[in-house]
């Protein structure tokens, strides 16, 4: 008798999760099919962060086309611009292909003796890196935009760091390290030679270089570099050209203030 009372109890448990079960497989799904239904006739808004504007388009798809000297140009405040921090994913680079390149890049310049070590990783030289990207967008009609890459290179025991700053296309703006190794060159037998030029454009070639006083004007134009109290002890004006009627002028310089050292080309504007 006992026993049959006890089956019988269990008839409302197996029946209560019987159905428990079942709802766990069908009650989700139908729930999803009702809230996909009532949306179906709901138009949202996307958050304002998705939209991009024309200009910015536009901006992009120019920045590809433009010359290596105009986004120098841009860059470097010789054209009015607006600059902006933006995320690496922004840039046409991403972070390795930037590295790589301002490995590559810096490589040049110490093979020419106007820097004083290399970047590459050999034997005792590994780096680690970080990156920032700047945008830099014209204030005349918001339709060009260059970005400027700035990496900065620690040893893997904190003896030495660098900081590079570097154009999309490679060319070096800025490079400064704490190195006491003493520059052994010029900074004009560099762009003496048609390894910088390279770098810069084949189509570009250099009119003429002259050496210029060592008390010119060097604006500080460049995130994250200050050359404020340093001297500069060798300067030249460069003067480069991509047709034969639009002539730049540039400053390219070195400076060594203590530990404190570096090369950049800026352009030669008024005081």
């Amino acid at each position: 008798m006992n026993k049959i009372i006890n089956k019988i109890r269990l008839i409302p448990i197996l029946l209560i999760t019987l159905i428990t079960i079942s709802a766990s497989f069908i009650l989700p799904g139908y729930i999803l099919d009702c809230r996909v239904n009532s949306n179906l006739s709901v138009v949202t808004p996307a958050p304002e962060e998705y939209y991009v504007s024309a200009n910015t388009v536009i901006a992009r798809n120019n920045s590809k086309k433009m010359p290596v000297l105009d986004k120098i140009n841009l860059i470097s405040g010789k054209w009015s611009s607006t600059c902006l921090q933006c995320p690496t994913s922004e840039a046409f680079l991403n972070v390795s292909e930037a590295v790589n390149l301002a490995i590559q890049q810096m490589e040049t310049y110490y093979e020419a003796g106007v820097y004083p070590l290399s970047l590459k990783s050999d034997f005792d030289n590994w780096y680690s890196w970080s990156c920032k990207t700047y945008r830099y967008t014209d204030d005349a009609l918001n339709t060009y935009t260059a970005y400027l890459w700035v990496i900065s290179f620690v040893k893997y025991d904190n003896s030495v760091r660098h900081t590079v700053l570097m154009t999309e296309d490679g060319v070096i703006l800025s490079a400064e390290t704490d190195s006491d190794i003493i520059l052994p060159n010029s900074i004009s037998v560099a762009y003496n030679s048609n390894t910088v030029k390279t770098l810069l454009d084949n189509k570009i070639y250099f009119k003429n270089i002259k050496e210029s006083p060592l008390t010119e004007y060097i604006p500080d134009v460049y995130p994250d570099v200050s050359l404020t109290g340093v001297s500069i002890n060798d300067i030249y004006t460069l003067s480069l050209s991509d047709d034969l009627f639009d002539v730049h002028s540039y400053y390219i310089y070195k400076y060594q203030q203590g530990t404190r050292q570096g090369i950049g080309l800026v352009p030669v504007m008024l005081r």
